[in-house]
């Protein structure tokens, strides 16, 4: 007798929620999947809304009477109410898989301390990046100091994966960075400072900390 068909789940998550900053006000996000759930379709719709009051420059105008220079304030006009609406639709497949991942802890900057998943399929220095749960910070291979840096999104306040990357602008020093690697090709050695404690250090105040 033949398996039993699996049956489609849905699943809608909304958000901004937690203590995460978001430039967007609002997020929905549907996952298709089978009972499974190891692989789907996704749709995600991103909507930010801006709202402020907008104080006029005070207009004037000059007059030249008795040879003369002289100033009229013209009266002020209302204030403007400036709205911005932004709305953003993105869909696709997904799948998902198990991937090693690592728990960063002990920083003082509280959002640096997260669980860093491996991802494959994005390389700095030819060694695979791993980010944080909430996708706002990254850990990177930075081959010239032989140690992995904490860096961030745009939004996080960090340079972004681009500017990291070799011929990248390389703006800033990111947040934090391991021990230094041992000076060999191995892959393992490159990435043993990931698995240790020691001799981590963040950035406070623009100065590097242990």
């Amino acid at each position: 007798q033949p398996p039993p068909p699996l049956m489609a789940m849905v699943e809608h998550l909304a958000g901004p929620s937690g203590k995460s900053q978001s430039s967007w006000t609002s997020a929905l996000l549907e996952l298709q999947g089978s009972e499974r759930n190891v692989a789907g379709r996704f749709n995600l719709e991103l909507w930010r809304f801006y709202e402020a009051w907008q104080e006029p420059a005070t207009a004037s105008r000059s007059s030249s009477a008795r040879k003369s220079a002289k100033e009229e304030t013209l009266p002020a006009s209302s204030s403007v109410l400036r709205r911005e609406e932004t709305r953003v639709a993105l869909s696709g497949s997904f799948s998902l898989e198990e991937v090693p991942a690592v728990r960063i802890a002990g920083f003082e900057e509280p959002g640096l301390n997260q669980v860093y998943a491996l991802e494959s399929g994005l390389n700095v220095s030819g060694l695979p990046t791993w980010w944080s749960e909430d996708g706002r910070y990254f850990l990177y291979y930075a081959e010239e100091y032989r140690h992995w840096k904490v860096n961030g999104v745009r939004v996080a306040g960090g340079d972004g994966l681009t500017a990291v990357r070799p011929g990248g602008r390389r703006s800033g020093c990111g947040f934090a960075h391991s021990g230094e690697a041992a000076a060999t090709t191995s892959l393992a050695a490159a990435i043993a400072p990931l698995w240790s404690a020691e001799g981590w250090f963040e950035v406070d105040d623009g100065e590097w900390e242990e």
